[in-house]
């Protein structure tokens, strides 16, 4: 029995040296702060050239943070930077200087996010880490009953909220921009979900992102219709 506490005090312990934040997450909030500070100069930048430059140089440090998100394993702060990268591609190709700040402004927001995503990144360790222990400990009585992580519960919450931003998007894109352009739009996104859903090893918060999303280009996709 003795023996029994001394492991779980140790594992505790254990739990609460590794909520310290990890190397990469500060390599990844590094980047992504430059990759916020190059947004904010796109946005600020008179010419269409030059705001493409910076948001180049946004798009390139994304392309560097990858990893480090990975290594450090906030799927929130990812989901908002996958994002990001995807409004940053748009942002360049687009042929208005007005339409790329306005891409360039919910980039702005979603670095906003990822960013407080990696601060708070130890607070939903610390939630999972506690919440697994005390179902590790539960009485076999307990054993069979339904249980659901909250740290599950709160992701799936994070993007839902998220998501939310993203149907507003893309239901003012149906109604303000030509059909044709909008359905080839919405198609595009449509593909990349089921692209990415294929991916092998697809961590949950990903894989909901990618289904949630979608559902929700499925539904704008049948109010657009066939464009006759």
């Amino acid at each position: 029995m003795k023996a029994f506490h001394f492991f779980s005090y140790a594992l505790i312990l254990l739990l609460l040296t590794a909520l310290k934040p990890t190397e990469a997450c500060e390599y990844a909030g590094s980047n992504i702060t430059f990759v916020k500070t190059q947004t904010e100069k796109a946005i600020s930048k008179s010419t269409l050239n030059l705001t493409r430059y910076h948001a180049y140089k946004a798009l390139n440090a994304i392309e560097k943070s990858k990893k480090q998100l990975k290594d450090c394993g906030c799927d929130y702060a990812s989901i908002h930077i996958e994002e990001s990268e995807y409004l940053l591609k748009r942002a360049i190709k687009v042929t208005t200087i007005e339409d790329a700040k306005g891409l360039l402004k919910r980039v702005l927001t979603n670095t906003d996010d990822s960013l407080s995503a990696l601060e708070k990144h130890h607070e939903h360790v610390s939630s999972s880490a506690k919440n697994d222990l005390a179902l590790n400990n539960t009485d076999d009585r307990d054993e069979g009953r339904s249980t659901v992580k909250p740290k599950h519960t709160f992701l799936k919450n994070k993007i839902d909220t998220a998501l939310e931003k993203y149907r507003a998007s893309l239901a003012k894109v149906v109604e303000t921009i030509d059909c044709k352009e909008s359905k080839a739009f919405a198609e595009r996104i449509y593909q990349e979900c089921e692209k990415e859903l294929l991916t092998p090893n697809l961590s949950e918060g990903r894989k909901y992102y990618n289904l949630q999303t979608q559902k929700i280009t499925a539904e704008a996709l049948e109010k657009i219709g066939d464009c006759r």
